[in-house]
């Protein structure tokens, strides 16, 4: 066995006998033994859990044929593997001489026992779980991308060319080629499985059988999106969710939790509740979380390297173009993980999002239910209608924020150590940037919550009053109150707008601070770095790597300037939860009233009800008789209904005792409450609708002349007839006690339908705009999207500079930069006070007043049929998103949008060629937005319209509760609310799935763009290598020189050496150049090779060919210089004359001859073997006659000499 390279041995990890490879030992202890190690002790301890977990799949003699041929496939493909990795592992070890690798015998041993634990996982997930864990393909996918890497190496090392290692390497390209296919089988979804076990009518949850490569890529959700682009949604064809989100589940789990939290006391039993009961929708978003910080910090690395990489083929040392593709793969992996981990991230924010707020939704709703009447009263069904549609919404669409401090945190940690790396003690500029940040947040976030609370509170007193008014439309119509009371609710709209200003104010505040922190950063470094450069003129010069690497630092560092806004939304999400946790923990109605059987008579004994100090009955003594009709009589405020609340126990008992029978109580307010629904449901309310028995058979005449049911309905029908001729019917529908109202079925009509509404909607709003403000709120928009693109060429024009004189282009240039981030601070801050404390109040506040309008005005017809529940969400849920989430997305979308514009606009004025790649580019993003946005569209209707019936509920009962308690109801209300927050739970989910789909698919066109354009850089590069190979040998041809206007420096703190120098060499000159000390011949030589740097505005031409587009490998080589100190080796003569041993023996003897040195070095007793060693042997001047020689031998069309007369009489001055 041949030994591929002395250091293969060795951990290395870099091998020094091939280019861009690792050693073979720390392959196989990195790629090979711990993905190998992670597989046999994870799968060991899952394969413990799936034997105690039942099949969810049915067994192979239950499974259907197709079942069978593909488990059976699989199971041989794993024993292939193993097969494959057995022959490895013997013709590794079958080595009788040679160097042994213990690592390479050890990962190959380690490989074949994890395929065997994975033989058995693939087994037991195959059978007991409908979505296989990440563990296995996970590790299949990281050891397919580890082996292929081996490969190359294996390859690079000669195992292809020897016989027994040739075996090997063929044994184990085998065992990578079906490991893919097992990776592939591995990646088989499983609703097909699933379906044999449940059946084919029962929906089942495509995320829950998702395979890894599904779940990595939302595949699972690409059908949803198909068929939203073909079909209308509806909440019936809706993919189910998974089995674990199901709110009666989230439910059972909150409830256990709360009751624990409040038996102990806790200080926030809520929040504990949460974390306790939910520990996956906390723990689940971390690793994604950690994963995308490391790669979102990992980019500002790849694109130094990446600058690196493309200006070496431009300093003259240029980098092997194998490091080339490596960084393309290096982007490539960088900006895929960062794509999935992003995209994983959120989607478990979502999926934790989804669990607290079915916990919530249904808390809310319960506890409604059992709330005390007094308490109702005093918080209406605003305030526990607002817990459902704004609080908990504010806390679920927060819940990101809790991971910000987590990424920031690694992110920033990691960027000040490369900040260190790249400016040295200059970073500490940084670190109290980020110091000042850190404690300015909280700070200036002081008063958010209180300004929160404000806003809320006028918010509920609103909502509370508007839906006072709308479920007594009628009498307020014919009081011809509609005016005065659309007045009043007005002004509680005109005041809480003023609140929710100041709440945007407070917002505002951070936004402005967190969203320049990344240019304040910039401009603290490199001042600092200015300042450093400018006193120490030995410190390292701004490069413009160096430049563009801390400008990338600091922008990923954009999360930490994010903890401003999340630090508010923190403050917001809180506050959110403690209005709930008031809520949940108010006070219940108490059942202080003993029950007797049915029958028996109703007793007051001694009874005083009322609430607190205040008694409302003293001493009631009474009796109710059992199966008589009681009257109670009084004057008006005298406790009549008081004492009949008493009875239903809606009243507290304070002294004395009542006895009532356990039974349901037919009760009739004397404020009726029906819901909007059919006559029959309203009737019947939660019971079953009894279609009945005959009672009487017979015609028509003996029927209406016999005594009996039918003669009574006849005599009724005909009185009302008579009554009601001109009335309107009511026709009763068929759905029972389960089925949707009325008032639900026009709420999923009207949003769930299918369409765009187009820019109507926008232009509507901001037609409510006065025009000053929105031109404003338009200028300083657009303005604060131009300076930073103009920020963005400044520092092209700035990294010029610094090409061509660091130190000198730091000074001029820092100045406008710091000027153009001031006037994008004022822009910023002006365009944000005039969009969200000027404009977008004045929409609201019109927006509301117009609804409000248009709702007071409307028929009976269409209040009756829109129903109260869906015109509380238009003033609760759509009323918020129009003061606090359109004017926000309006700003976003507007200032992205024209960012890319600009970008767009700027990349194709530098690179025309890029045009195309734009337009492509650009013709598919807008194809996916209008493929994503047919499906999303829908999934918003249906998520707003079943939010209608879950609110409307919620309402209606916070009314009706004294009848639902009389009824007792109370159960079959939570089982209506629990459907209608399954109905609302699934487009919610979906939705926000959607939304990952896109930015998944976004995030892997932006890697496969990333790696584009490092391909191009490298085949670019690669093309300028083979341009420069055909340029050696042949250049120059002839040798002209030009010098134009050449301005030439050894520093760019001191004085130019050359400045403005022109001249004209024609070929085959010789030019002598002839001047005082220091008067620039050396200098001019020293630029002629590129030994001193040029300033802009000049160049040399050689042969028509500007060299500073040549590397200084093909340059050098094409012409030599002699300098005053030849150089000359401690080696032979003709080594020092051929060094890379091409010429003869009579070629060498040839150009002796022509520098006249051939009779000194024939006299030498070993000629051309003589060693050249010590000072003695040869004067200078011989030095550079041999020098002369070596630079004939080579035939350099191009010789220069420096002060060569000095040295020498008989040689030339200067020879070109």
């Amino acid at each position: 066995m041949l030994l591929p390279c002395p250091d293969d041995l060795t951990f290395g990890p870099v091998s020094s006998c091939r280019a861009f490879d690792f050693t073979i030992a720390f392959e196989s202890y990195i790629l090979s033994i711990l993905p190998s190690a992670v597989l046999i002790t994870f799968g060991t301890l899952r394969l413990f859990w799936l034997q105690k977990t039942p099949y969810e799949i049915p067994k192979i003699s239950k499974s259907s044929g197709l079942a069978k041929v593909a488990y059976a496939l699989k199971m041989l493909t794993i024993v292939a593997c193993v097969a494959t990795q057995v022959a490895a592992l013997v013709l590794w070890t079958d080595q009788e001489d040679g160097f042994q690798s213990v690592s390479l015998t050890a990962d190959t041993s380690l490989a074949l026992i994890s395929s065997l634990i994975g033989l058995l996982l693939s087994h037991h997930e195959h059978f007991r779980t409908t979505q296989s864990s990440l563990l296995l393909p996970l590790v299949l996918l990281s050891t397919i991308m580890c082996d292929a890497v081996r490969i190359r190496t294996f390859a690079m090392s000669g195992f292809i060319h020897s016989v027994r290692d040739g075996h090997f390497f063929a044994a184990f390209c085998a065992t990578f080629a079906v490991r893919c296919l097992w990776f592939g089988w591995e990646n088989m979804g499983k609703t097909w499985l699933v379906r044999e076990m449940v059946g084919k009518d029962v929906p089942i949850s495509p995320e829950s059988t998702a395979s890894f490569v599904s779940r990595s890529f939302f595949g699972w959700a690409t059908p949803l999106l198909f068929r939203g682009a073909r079909t209308q949604l509806t909440l019936d064809n809706l993919d189910p969710l998974a089995p674990e989100l199901d709110c009666m589940l989230l439910w059972d789990r909150g409830l256990q939790q709360w009751e624990k939290e409040t038996a102990r006391g806790t200080r926030y039993p809520l929040v504990w509740t949460l974390l306790k009961a939910f520990p996956s929708s906390v723990c689940a978003p971390l690793l994604p979380c950690v994963v995308y910080s490391l790669a979102m910090i990992a980019r500002p690395q790849a694109i130094q390297d990446a600058i690196l990489f493309i200006e070496s083929y431009t300093s003259g040392m240029p980098e092997p173009v194998e490091n080339g593709w490596g960084l393309a793969g290096a982007f490539f992996l960088i900006y895929a993980v960062y794509g999935v981990a992003y995209s994983w991230w959120f989607l478990s924010v979502n999926r934790g999002a989804i669990m607290i707020r079915g916990f919530l939704l249904e808390a809310i709703y319960r506890k409604s239910m059992r709330i005390h009447v007094e308490v109702a009263k005093d918080t209406g069904s605003g305030k526990a209608g607002s817990m459902m549609a704004l609080e908990t919404e504010k806390i679920i669409i927060r819940m990101n924020t809790l991971y910000d401090p987590l990424s920031a945190f690694i992110i920033v940690l990691i960027g000040l150590v490369m900040l260190y790396k790249q400016i040295g003690a200059s970073f500490v500029a940084a670190i109290l940037g980020v110091l000042f940040l850190s404690v300015a947040t909280p700070l200036l976030a002081t008063n958010i919550g209180p300004s929160q609370t404000k806003w809320q509170n006028l918010t509920d007193k609103r909502t509370k009053l508007t839906g006072s008014v709308l479920r007594n439309i009628i009498p307020v119509k014919l009081s011809a109150y509609t005016v005065p009371l659309g007045d009043k609710i007005q002004s509680i709209r005109s005041e809480e707008v003023i609140a929710c200003r100041n709440y945007w104010y407070e917002l505002m505040k951070i936004g402005a601070m967190t969203n320049i922190s990344a240019n304040m950063i910039n401009l603290l470094t490199l001042g600092t770095y200015s300042v450093v450069t400018i006193l120490d003129p030995s410190a390292a010069p701004l490069t413009t790597a160096r430049m563009f690497t801390v400008i990338a630092i600091a922008t990923v560092c954009q999360p930490l300037f994010n903890l401003g806004q999340g630090w508010a939304s923190l403050v917001s999400a809180w506050t959110a939860i403690l209005r709930i946790q008031e809520f949940l923990l108010s006070e219940e109605k108490v059942e202080s009233s003993p029950s007797v059987e049915t029958g028996c008579d109703v007793v007051f004994q001694g009874a005083s009800f009322g609430r607190g100090p205040d008694t409302f009955l003293h001493d009631l003594t009474a009796t109710l008789p059992h199966s008589k009709m009681t009257f109670i009589i009084g004057r008006v405020g005298c406790g009549k209904s008081t004492f009949l609340q008493a009875c239903l126990g809606e009243v507290d008992l304070l002294g004395g005792s009542l006895v009532v029978p356990k039974a349901r109580t037919a009760y009739c307010s004397q404020d009726t409450w029906l819901r909007s629904e059919s006559a029959r449901n309203a009737i019947t309310f939660t019971s079953l609708y009894d279609e009945g028995r005959i009672v009487q058979q017979g015609s028509y005449a003996a029927l209406a002349s016999t005594a009996g049911t039918m003669r009574d309905l006849i005599a009724e029908f005909a009185v009302e007839h008579r009554s009601s001729a001109n009335s309107p019917s009511t026709e009763g529908g068929d759905n029972d006690a389960q089925d949707f109202s009325k008032e639900e079925k026009a709420a999923h009509d009207d949003e769930g339908r299918r369409g765009s509404a187009g820019w109507r909607p926008y232009a509507f709003y901001l037609g409510l705009i006065p025009p000053t403000y929105l031109f404003i709120s338009g200028i300083t928009i657009l303005i604060s999207v131009g300076l930073p693109l103009a920020t963005s060429i400044y520092q092209s024009y700035w990294s010029a500079g610094i090409v061509k004189n660091p130190r000198d282009g730091l000074r001029r240039f820092f100045g406008g930069y710091v000027a153009i981030e001031f006037a994008y601070f004022i822009a910023f801050v002006i365009g944000l006070f005039y969009v969200f404390c000027v404009a977008a109040p004045v929409a609201s506040r019109r927006m509301h007043e117009k609804l409000l309008h248009s709702v007071l005005a409307a028929p009976l017809s269409k209040l009756e049929y829109g129903g109260v529940g869906k015109l509380l969400n238009r003033f609760g849920s759509d009323i918020f998103q129009v003061d606090f989430s359109l004017p926000n997305q309006i700003v976003n979308v507007t200032h992205l949008l024209l960012s890319c514009i600009g970008s767009m606009i700027i990349i194709c004025a530098a690179a025309p060629w890029v045009t195309l790649v734009v337009f492509v580019v650009v013709v598919v993003f807008v194809a996916i937005q209008r493929f994503y946005t047919r499906t999303s569209q829908q999934l918003r209707r249906l998520d707003l319209g079943s939010k209608t019936p879950l609110y409307g509920l919620l309402s209606v009962n916070a009314d009706g509760i004294r009848t639902v308690r009389a009824f007792e109801a109370q159960e079959h209300f939570r089982e209506l609310n629990t459907k209608f927050v399954r109905a609302s739970q699934q487009p919610y989910f979906l939705m926000n799935v959607s939304r990952r789909w896109l930015n998944s698919l976004i995030g892997w066109s932006i890697a496969i763009i990333n790696t584009a354009l490092v391909l191009l850089a490298c085949h670019e590069r690669l093309d300028d290598q083979d341009e420069e190979k055909a340029l050696r040998g042949v250049w120059p041809r002839r040798g002209g020189i030009l010098f134009n206007n050449v301005t030439a420096r050894y520093d760019s703190a001191l004085e130019p050496a050359l400045k403005g120098l022109s001249f004209k060499i024609r070929a085959g000159d010789r030019v002598g150049i002839v001047g005082r000390t220091g008067s620039g011949k050396s200098t001019t030589l020293a630029a002629l090779f590129r030994m001193v740097s040029l300033d802009a505005g000049g160049h040399i031409m050689v042969d028509g060919k500007d060299i500073s587009d040549l590397s200084l490998d093909t340059l050098r080589k094409g012409m030599t210089l002699i300098p005053q100190d030849p150089l000359l080796l401690e080696m032979s003569i003709r080594d020092n004359l051929d060094l890379e041993g091409t010429a003869s023996d009579a070629e060498i003897w040839e150009a002796l001859e022509k520098s006249s040195m051939k009779t000194v070095i024939e006299s030498l007793p070993l000629k051309l073997d003589e060693v050249v060693s010590g000072s003695g042997r040869f004067s200078r001047g011989q030095k550079q006659l041999l020098a002369l020689a070596r630079a004939l031998l080579r035939s350099y069309f191009l010789i220069g000499r420096g002060n060569g007369s000095s040295n020498s009489k008989d040689a030339p001055n200067v020879l070109w």
